[in-house]
């Protein structure tokens, strides 16, 4: 996170230089060939004759976002269609296109959706062998379910039932999704008595 960009998408690529590898260590143990030396964190193309970039891409500084850190978040990459989604802290689900093939950019559209303000957002999932939905869960408690445009295709619902659970840090976690039998699995964090764990179907239009 950038204090002033916010949260940073970072795409590493690939060397073709011959010292990418970092300093060696000082005594080989894999036959003939030094080893890396693992004190040694390799920062891409700042070594002679590297290739390797890293390519970083702003999520805050676009339309309707903010400049928030990301938590929870991890990126999920859809391989098939070379797009990530990612959340923040500031409850934005955010789409980049061209993430491996390509140049990494903003999705736009409907992108970024404003999922639930001011609540962190856990790592999306795809159901990509089925759906193509985006499934999300905050630390408000709620799971959601958006078609790969970024429209919301079902209500909401609270991890548990009863009342929102934001104090017992709501979902942290990125939901499972099972797209063989349409079922995913999303866990809530305890709110000073349990902890739950919830099964959930969906479909094009529900989430149940």
């Amino acid at each position: 996170n950038d204090p002033n960009m916010g949260t940073i998408l970072h795409v590493l690529t690939f060397h073709t230089g011959s010292t990418e590898y970092g300093s060696a260590c000082a005594s080989s143990n894999v036959g003939t060939a030094t080893p890396t030396c693992a004190k040694a964190p390799v920062i891409p193309g700042s070594t002679a004759s590297s290739t390797g970039s890293d390519y970083m891409l702003p999520l805050g500084l676009v339309a309707n976002a903010t400049t928030g850190a990301d938590t929870y978040s991890s990126p999920f990459i859809d391989y098939s269609t070379d797009i990530a989604y990612v959340g923040d802290d500031g409850g934005f689900l955010y789409s980049i296109t061209g993430v491996f093939l390509g140049t990494p950019a903003h999705a736009g559209g409907n992108f970024p959706v404003t999922v639930n303000a001011g609540f962190d957002i856990t790592s999306p999932a795809v159901d990509v062998s089925g759906t193509g939905h985006i499934f999300v869960g905050d630390s408000d408690g709620y799971v959601y379910n958006y078609t790969s445009a970024g429209a919301s295709a079902a209500t909401r619902i609270l991890v548990g039932g009863g009342s929102a659970n934001a104090t017992a840090g709501g979902v942290q976690d990125g939901p499972l999704i099972d797209s063989t039998n349409s079922r995913g699995y999303v866990a809530r964090g305890c709110n000073g008595t349990d902890s739950v764990l919830m099964q959930f179907s969906f479909s094009t239009s529900a989430l149940t």
